[in-house]
């Protein structure tokens, strides 16, 4: 480097500490000049590397969720992109209906190492909403965070009293919640074509659907929970009872819980229950006379049932009350009697504690009944 009289040069120092604590040295310059070499007294410090921690992704959007439910979960992964540092986090906020699971605090990070977290939402207002995960660490760029956005939508089902159909033909009822505090929450009589699809129906003081005497009826996609405990046998709470000479039932996709029999069937013929959850039927107050996941049975006509089909569902029965609202009280899970013709297929049955009651049962006067390709865990006999 060559200076010009009454010029200058720059030179620049970078401090590379190997490690902690203060450290000194110099710079020299050897030159023509009249004192040389020329010496710069250089100090620094040296701190203990830290790691950064990272959030991928770093914004996250729940979707539309109903108002009171709760979404399906995502991820964060958080990562230390240290290779030799450890990180600690300390604490992780959740702003807003939404909330994260995935680890106990503190929590340590290795160098290099991930810890993945999962977010929900439950929105309990409709419209658009925001919130923030917040990650608080000794990361050299604590806080750590990630925007969460998700949007509630109010329940599309209308509120509605008991419904009674009386001999009418091609009714369609859906989008309803409907509840009853007298009796029945749906009849059905002597009618045909009849669709309910996409409904709630319960608690009601009788049964969840009452099907007398009807042809074609068809109940979908919906959720069937009485709730009320019968006082005595029999059928004054089912969650589906057909009878009375009914004929062509489906019964598809429902969930159908807390009922005297979830599904009862007496003196019809020609039902289709296909891929239905059943879920803890409570028997009745009085004896263990009922308490089925479904049942197909003789009743007031004395014909019993003909042509009865059942595949796909999953019947359940447990007496954990953290995840369901009642306890099952089941005799047995899958019960037929007074039958001429059933094909029991692909279905799924657990639970059940009654020591007389049974998971797959051809009961009294049962006959030409197939029980194919089912899988049966844990149900009593």
């Amino acid at each position: 480097m060559t200076v010009a009289a009454g010029g200058s040069g720059t030179i620049t120092v970078d401090f590379v500490p190997s490690a902690s604590g203060s450290v000194t040295g110099s710079l020299s310059l050897v030159s023509n000049a009249p004192i040389s070499p020329t010496v710069i007294a250089l100090s620094g410090t040296g701190t203990a590397q830290t790691g950064q921690l990272s959030a991928n992704p770093s914004s996250l959007n729940l979707g539309t969720e109903a108002v009171g439910s709760t979404s399906s979960k995502q991820n964060v992964t958080l990562t230390n992109s240290s290779s030799t540092t450890s990180i600690t986090i300390s604490n992780i906020t959740v702003s807003g209906p939404f909330a994260f699971s995935g680890t106990t605090l503190p929590v340590t990070l290795n160098p290099s190492s991930s810890l993945t977290l999962s977010v929900t939402f439950t929105p309990t207002v409709s419209g658009a909403i925001t919130g923030t995960l917040a990650v608080t660490s000794n990361a050299g760029n604590s806080a750590t965070s990630v925007t969460l956005a998700g949007t509630g939508t109010s329940s599309a089902l209308t509120p509605s009293g008991p419904i009674v159909i009386n001999g009418q033909n091609g009714k369609v009822i859906q989008g309803l919640k409907i509840t009853s505090t007298t009796g029945d929450c749906v009849q059905i009589t002597n009618s045909t074509n009849i669709t309910i699809q996409n409904s709630e129906i319960g608690p009601c003081a009788g049964n969840g659907v009452n099907i007398s005497g009807s042809n074609g009826v068809q109940i979908y996609d919906s959720y069937i929970h009485p709730e009320t405990q019968s006082p005595s046998c029999c059928d004054n709470n089912d969650g589906i009872l057909g009878q009375n000479g009914s004929q062509n039932l489906t019964i598809q996709g429902n969930v159908i819980a807390y009922s005297e029999s979830n599904i009862e069937i007496l003196d019809s013929s020609n039902v289709t229950v296909t891929g239905n959850f059943l879920l803890n039927p409570r028997n009745d107050a009085s004896n263990a006379s009922r308490g089925q996941n479904f049942q197909s049975w003789t009743g007031g006509l004395g014909t019993g049932c003909i042509s009865m089909t059942l595949q796909n569902n999953y019947a359940l029965s447990s007496t954990d009350t953290t995840p369901y609202l009642y306890p099952e009280q089941q005799e047995d899970s899958i019960n037929f009697g007074y039958t001429n013709g059933a094909v029991v297929q692909n279905n799924y049955v657990t639970g059940g504690h009654s020591s007389s009651g049974c998971g797959l049962i051809a009961d009294d006067t049962a006959n030409s009944i197939y029980f194919l390709s089912n899988l049966v865990l844990n149900t009593g006999q």
